[in-house]
């Protein structure tokens, strides 16, 4: 599963929040998904999660 988490600072997230995990379902937790199709949008391969300004960065 460790493949699949980044760590974000909630800073990060404004302006680029992905879902909520608990949307998927009842699951009570702190989480966000990125849907398979939506990745691009949040996540670039070379350098991390894209953040409200449009640049990725790596944590």
């Amino acid at each position: 599963m460790s493949d699949y988490i980044v760590q974000i600072r909630r800073s990060k997230l404004q302006g680029n929040k992905p879902i909520e995990f608990s949307a998927r379902g009842d699951a009570q937790c702190s989480l966000y998904w990125v849907p398979f199709q939506e990745l691009e949008y949040y996540y670039d391969e070379d350098t991390g999660f894209i953040d409200k300004s449009g640049k990725a960065h790596v944590y």
